[in-house]
């Protein structure tokens, strides 16, 4: 045959009429051309590109399958080591799509996605963290990505922020202090406290621009602001909560190491700022944060979304009444009106202020039209197979279809909806804390460095004279050397936690149960249990 050029076009997604997009939206061109030697031959291509979908043209020969092979890059992955399973379809869906997003992306560095800038960031790397906590008991990437960006801060202020916060998380749980006293005194270095008003107890901005130096970024793209006063928020409501959830875990960081008296600085400030944001940033009337306040230290009166999810995802608030307050203002939203990014802060906040029926209805909202910011969007409509950067090519043009920061179910089904999260370092003890909202039953298995972490539950309810009567069974498996404080709902709807008597048993056994508010707790050992509770 004559020499032949073949021409090979590679693409995130597929143009309206089924070929591949090789001019991609990201500005890369994945259109190769290759041209045949006479005779049987291997060819190659040069660099790592990521793609989704290919086409060849021109080829002398018939294609077959064994023709032709690829090699991915990524880490060992075991598929094995975690699993989730529910009575939601899309919920399970958007599961399997995160733990493919982890799997397919983590490589030697949390980058935000290797078809464009291929840079750490932070913000990327927090996300990307949590999640792969949810899959696999392999810390060391995501403890060398932060070690990275200690030393290759990124342009937001608060994404230095976020540093301290990974340190504290990889201490949390591993348990290994290593990290976090080798790099100690750069973590230090990450605080903005010169700017803190002495007056007023909150931290000022450097200056109102986006995309510039110490510029404070909220959320990305500059469409998914949701009206925030950039321009007049002098005392930026998410700086302030970012920087108090940094405090924080400092302050951890320090006591972990024995320093007492940075551990009381940090507890001091810490203190400070939590209590400033609610005394002027917090709106007791609409039950919301506002954006900050201006300059001469008028409140702004707009409240987008995103300062009362960063103010929930930090705990700023002082009862659980305000956090019931708080999450109650972004159901009043009906919506998500944040980035794929903004939405791991919406989750995180709901489901620490225990408002599992907002988050789940949030996370399963199954609207997948155009337009849309939701998970169902994401598989249905834009047929993604890895988590994207936007939630939709409307708010950013030049998405990609492989950035990892949009995995925030992957972190908020463990974290939130079975509530597993590390009481002491090295999951020593840890909680399980169920906040089901309107998904009816659901199983989830998740690696630590203690092992396996199992946990499942159903929960069904019958109508008796006095009314409605609620169920909840649930089954936990506790690795070897480590405890569970297990918090079973013990109210639901209409029903006041003290309206009835509540009984729990253990593996058949009535065991008296400690009550916490909406809930019932109870504290074990390693083993399997099975839980019953009625109310």
């Amino acid at each position: 045959p004559k020499v032949a050029r073949l021409t090979i076009n590679c693409g995130e997604e597929l143009n309206e009429d089924g070929s591949v997009r090789y001019a991609m939206r990201s500005t890369n061109v994945y259109q190769e051309f290759w041209t045949l030697r006479k005779g049987p031959q291997e060819i190659s291509n040069i660099g790592m590109k990521t793609f989704r979908y290919a086409e060849i043209f021109n080829c002398p020969v018939e294609l077959t399958p064994d023709m032709i092979s690829g090699i991915a890059l990524r880490q060992e992955f075991d598929e094995s080591a975690s699993f989730f399973q529910s009575s939601n379809e899309l919920l399970n869906q958007i599961y399997a799509l995160t733990k493919y997003t982890i799997k397919a992306t983590n490589q030697d560095l949390y980058v935000d996605s290797q078809s464009r800038e291929r840079l750490a960031y932070e913000g990327d790397a927090l996300i990307n963290m949590l999640s792969s906590y949810s899959f696999e008991s392999s810390y060391a990437l995501a403890r060398f990505s932060g070690e990275y960006l200690n030393t290759h801060r990124t342009w937001p202020v608060e994404y230095a922020l976020y540093s301290v916060i990974i340190a504290y998380l990889d201490y949390l749980y591993t348990g290994n202090t290593a990290s976090i006293e080798a790099n100690y005194d750069i973590l230090k270095t990450k605080f903005y406290t010169e700017q803190l008003d002495s007056e007023k107890g909150l931290l000022h901005v450097c200056h109102s621009y986006v995309n510039r130096w110490d510029s404070v970024l909220v959320d990305w793209p500059q469409s998914e602001h949701d009206g925030y006063c950039f321009g007049e928020a002098y005392y930026n409501t998410v700086m302030n909560a970012v920087s108090c959830g940094a405090y924080f875990a400092m302050a951890e960081i320090a006591r972990a190491l024995g320093k007492e008296e940075d551990e009381r600085q940090y507890v001091s400030l810490y203190g400070t700022l939590k209590r400033s944001m609610i005394a002027y940033l917090y709106d007791r009337e609409c039950g919301a944060f506002c954006d900050g306040l201006k300059e001469n230290g008028e409140k702004i009166a707009h409240y987008a979304q995103h300062a009362t999810a960063f103010a929930l995802a930090f705990g700023i608030y002082d009862s659980p009444e305000m956090a019931a307050r708080l999450a109650d203002k972004i159901r009043r939203d009906g919506k998500i009106k944040t980035s794929v990014y903004g939405a791991f802060f919406v989750l995180e906040g709901l489901y620490n202020a225990d408002a599992g029926d907002i988050a789940a209805g949030l996370l399963t909202d199954p609207d997948d039209s155009f337009g849309a910011r939701t998970w169902a969007y994401m598989l249905s409509g834009a047929g993604a197979t890895i988590t994207t950067e936007a939630w939709n090519t409307r708010n950013k043009g030049n998405m990609t279809f492989s950035h990892p920061w949009g995995s925030a179910p992957a972190s908020q089904i463990t974290r939130g909806l079975f509530g597993i999260r590390p009481l002491e370092a090295g999951f020593d003890r840890f909680q399980i804390r169920f906040r089901p909202g309107h998904i009816s039953r659901a199983f989830v298995k998740m690696p630590c460095v203690k092992g396996q972490i199992e946990a499942g539950y159903e929960m069904s309810s019958a109508v008796g004279r006095d009314g409605e009567h609620y169920t909840f069974t649930a089954r936990i498996c506790v690795p070897a050397d480590s405890r569970a404080v297990v918090f079973l709902p013990a109210a639901s709807g209409s029903c006041c936690p003290e309206e009835r008597e509540i009984h729990v048993s253990v593996n058949g056994n009535y065991m008296e149960a400690q009550r916490a508010g909406m809930y019932a707790g109870v504290e074990v050992g390693s083993g399997r249990y099975e839980f019953s509770i009625s109310w």
